[in-house]
């Protein structure tokens, strides 16, 4: 051990560069660990994991020749599978003989070893190839490139690795700076060499500041779209990655954005949700944002009837009111929304609340040309034509129906009539459809009387069972090969699509009408004004409906419209977690006198208390930044001595000596001598002042002689100061201060 740390400081001061450049490498490689996760196995991750951090404690701290660094990194790589494979219970010693559990040892590292030998191997190459400044920016491009297209193409978010790539490129720079100096001028590098921690501070410090700043910088829409997206886009269609899943038989599954406008024919992909705004909407009343509705039902997804032709479809004109057949609503509450569409992109449908009944204004009335009225489906249709362009901004009038729960109850309890023909695509199911289906929701809703309540169960069922709501189902579940067969009894978990397709298909099974709508939800409202910072005018305007609504993509969606003989089609929503907005006499008439009483009450709380009933969350942050601050003050007041030291050891650029911190502690029993009111002139040495004061004070007599005595020895004595000195003066600074 004597002979080791000499030869290893050795080794640290000769070749301490090209090892920090190595430790670069190794962390490089490390920022590939993360998108690796979700295609490798867990084990290989960590046998790629423990190879890297192995290879650089051996090359950092085994002062020995480069091929016996190299074969004792092999010897611990196998060391390392053995243990991983063992704690994975991919390896066990079943056999008494040693070569036969060698051999099996040796089969069960394939294929684990071909990874962890790639990773060394390519930090091999890198700490023996990648040494120039050419070569160390060649090598930042190309990961920052790889890096930049797995963050645009899949789920995951690289733009810390992409931060951290920057930072040790940065550091790796320098250091491969650092040796040319070192080679081609020595004797600077000597004299830069004699100041380390000064050298070390300056570069952490300016590199710190360059990567705190990067990844606090807000993030910002891209400038410009990439070709493929925009391509995608332009074809209405989504940008799909894929992934591999981590089972016996590898299934690729398409990862998609949410929003709207996706192919319905093949529903169950998983998505991302995409937070940018796709319209604003200013309106009397929150609702959601219907778009159109689909009726062929194939077992994998949704599909458009046979294509209308559009000259059976009805003209709009402006202010003129919009026919739906089979909505026969008694009462309704009028809705006017305003929609300013922000996505370049046009859709095939105006979005509006349900039901449409007049188009009020449109940008330029040359554009109601291409737009057409399905009063089969309550859908405005805009043709894909390129001109004229989709409106940027358009006003819709709709007439919310009141939903009485009694009435439909009573009209569903009929015996009903003939459907009308309209309606046949309404009941079709494909003859695959699993008999298990049927029986669910014969069974969900047996005993109960009339369709409403039948649906209504079917609608509980589906919120409370348990199904799981998640964007990213596990779709190695699916065995079988209809879409509502497998969510609801083997994938058990999905979205808004796989909730609402099997409320639709469910009631179709029971035979009654129904039909899948998509559209978006109610969006998040425009946040409140400066001068409704109070908790009683934020709650005030939490209760009002009218007021602009940002819709992102994130906000698209879909739910079932059931068709009651009489009454009309009446929305339902199926989805865990989400409510669509209704209208009912019971619920006007609750909203009527909701915000009198929230006004009294309030009022009420606050003449008798004296202060609002609620905590605002202003005062909780505020509290508890002043008891932050406050801690702070005190941590850095209790350790001021040792932080002033240090201070000036990062100045100077080299370790605090004994002597010069002897020195900052008299400078410290100084000031506190003098907010004792002990006072010491300019033209006095530091002896004078203490005889002056030990005159004024005579019980402090000889309180100061080993202090003194210590502080001369630093400043006029060839003696040196030791260790001991240091701690016997800060023993007798305590007692200083205790006397005075």
């Amino acid at each position: 051990m004597g002979k080791w740390l000499p030869v290893l400081f050795r080794n640290l001061r000769t070749d301490g560069l090209h090892q920090l450049m190595m430790l670069y490498a190794a962390a490089m490689l490390w920022q590939w660990t993360e998108p690796l996760e979700t295609i490798w196995w867990e084990e290989t991750m960590e046998i790629v994991r423990l190879t890297l951090i192995s290879a650089v404690v051996i090359h950092f701290f085994i002062p020995l020749r480069l091929w016996i660094r190299r074969v004792l990194i092999v010897l611990v790589m196998l060391l390392i599978h053995y243990q991983v494979l063992r704690a994975y219970h991919l390896y066990a010693a079943t056999s008494e003989h040693a070569l036969e559990n060698t051999v099996e040892f040796a089969k069960s590292m394939f294929p684990y070893i071909l990874f962890a030998l790639g990773a060394w191997v390519l930090l091999e190459f890198m700490m023996g190839w990648v040494r120039s400044r050419v070569r160390i920016v060649a090598l930042i491009v190309l990961q920052m490139i790889g890096l930049a297209i797995l963050d645009s193409f899949t789920t995951m978010n690289l733009w810390l690795a992409a931060a951290w790539t920057m930072l040790l490129g940065l550091a790796w720079l320098i250091t491969a700076h650092c040796v040319v100096l070192r080679d081609k001028y020595p004797e600077g590098w000597r004299h830069l060499a004699s100041y380390p921690l000064r050298l070390i501070t300056t570069v952490g410090l300016l590199l710190s500041i360059i990567f705190l700043v990067g990844i606090s910088m807000p993030s910002t829409a891209p400038l410009v779209t990439d070709p493929y997206t925009l391509w995608k886009t332009w074809k209405g269609e989504a940008v799909p990655v894929f992934y591999n899943a981590k089972d016996g038989e590898k299934i690729q599954v398409g990862i998609y954005r949410s929003g709207y406008g996706r192919d319905d024919s093949e529903l169950g992909s998983g998505f991302t949700f995409d937070y940018s705004n796709v319209m604003q909407i200013t309106t009397n009343r929150k609702s959601y944002w219907r778009g159109e509705t689909r009726s062929i039902y194939t077992g994998k997804g949704w599909e458009l009837p046979p294509e209308k032709n559009r000259g059976d479809l009805n003209f709009v004109t402006l202010n003129q009111p919009l026919d739906s057949k089979g909505v026969k609503f008694s009462k309704g509450i009028e809705l006017t929304a305003t929609v300013t569409v922000t996505r370049a992109e046009p859709y095939p449908v105006l979005f509006g609340a349900y039901p449409i009944r007049q188009v009020s204004a449109i940008g330029g009335e040359g554009n109601m040309s291409n737009l057409r009225w399905d009063s089969n489906t309550s859908t405005l249709t805009w043709a894909e034509t390129a001109a004229p362009t989709y409106p940027k901004q358009y006003t819709i009038v709709s007439q919310i129906p009141e939903i009485d729960e009694q009435e439909l109850r009573r009209v569903s309890a009929m015996e009903r009539t003939s459907l009308p023909t309209d309606l046949v695509d309404d009941l079709k199911l494909p003859n695959e459809l699993p008999r298990r289906v049927h029986d669910l929701a014969q069974s969900i809703t047996k005993g109960l009387s009339n369709d409403y309540d039948r649906v209504s169960a079917l609608k509980t069922y589906l919120t409370t069972s348990g199904l799981k709501y998640t964007n990213e189902p596990d779709l190695t579940w699916k065995m079988s090969n209809d879409f509502v067969d497998s969510f609801l009894f083997e994938i058990k978990e999905g979205y808004c699509d796989y909730f609402s397709t099997s409320l639709v298909v469910m009631t179709r099974s029971l035979g009654i009408p129904a039909r899948w709508v998509k559209g978006y939800m109610t969006g998040a409202k425009a946040g409140p004004r400066p001068d409704q910072m109070s908790s009683y005018a934020m709650q005030e305007e939490m209760q009002r409906e009218e007021g602009t609504y940002y819709i992102s993509n994130a906000d698209a969606h879909s739910w079932a419209e059931v068709y009651f003989e009489g009454y009309g089609w009446v929305p339902f929503e199926a989805t865990p977690g989400f409510s669509i907005p209704v209208a009912s006499p019971q619920a006007e008439q609750e909203a009527s006198t909701l915000p009198i009483q929230a006004d009294e009450t309030l009022k009420n709380e606050v003449t008798n208390s004296g202060k609002p009933a609620e905590v605002s969350p202003l005062m909780i942050y505020g509290a508890i930044s002043i008891v932050l601050i406050f801690a702070l003050w005190f941590l850095v007041w209790k350790y001021r001595l040792l932080g002033t030291i240090w201070w000036r050891a990062m100045l100077a650029g080299r370790r605090p000596s004994s002597g010069q911190k002897l020195v900052v502690l008299t400078e410290h029993w100084i000031r506190y001598c003098r907010r004792k009111g002990l006072r010491r002139e300019d033209h006095e040495t530091l002896r004078e002042s203490i005889t002056r004061w030990e005159q004024e004070m005579e019980g402090l007599r000889g309180s100061w002689n080993v202090l003194l005595a210590l502080f001369e020895q630093t400043m006029y004595s060839t003696k040196q100061v030791t260790e001991q000195d240091w701690f016997r003066a800060q023993l007798e600074m305590k007692k200083l201060m205790e006397r005075l």
